[in-house]
């Protein structure tokens, strides 16, 4: 089965429907959670996991002490990673339309904060891309695909509440686009 959110080597050929659970009326299935609890951010130009499927995959890739570029950092927090947007083509007067590309936002607060985290938040207002990103989720999912994903904005903040049991954190947001795949010829 493939994973979503990338697209694969072999984006135009044909697609069979995957197979379906023959009971879906029933209580007894698994069921992931889907809250985001892991950003890894890999800099260009550094070396691919083995796996990517797995935050095990990642091991000897994430050093969040390496400050050579060489080397996966990763975030601990809790986030959303949520469809925004869908720009939907309409041609033949209307008569055929299709959605030609999909964004995506992802809103991910690092709550344990250090100074490490605060200077990348700084980088991120200033519009440092140079990384590919992939998302861990609580139910153990892995998105991002073997290439990860590369947003095309990305900003912080480092709000500070005035509730009187409110902590520093940093609140990262980035969008990222994906290309819809064409599985009936549509143009």
């Amino acid at each position: 089965m493939s994973t979503f959110n990338h697209l694969p080597f072999n984006v135009c050929d044909n697609y069979d429907i995957e197979q379906f659970p023959v009971q879906q009326d029933c209580t007894n299935y698994p069921l992931r959670q889907s809250q985001i609890c892991g950003v890894v951010c890999l800099p260009t130009g550094a070396t691919l996991p083995s796996d990517w499927t797995t935050i095990e995959g990642w091991a000897g890739v994430i050093d969040n002490t390496d400050t050579s570029g060489a080397k996966a950092r990763y975030l601990v927090g809790i986030g959303s990673f949520l469809p925004a947007e869908k720009n939907v083509v309409s041609l033949a007067g209307g008569r055929a339309e299709y959605i030609s590309e999909r964004r995506w936002q992802l809103l991910f607060d690092v709550l344990n904060m250090n100074d490490g985290h605060l200077y990348f938040g700084i980088m991120l207002q200033g519009g440092f891309k140079s990384f590919n990103v992939w998302i861990e989720t609580r139910g153990g999912r892995m998105i991002g695909g073997p290439n990860g994903m590369t947003p095309f904005l990305v900003d912080a903040d480092t709000p500070f509440g005035r509730g009187e049991n409110d902590k520093e954190r940093l609140v990262i947001d980035m969008a990222f686009f994906f290309p819809t795949l064409s599985v009936d010829n549509q143009p």
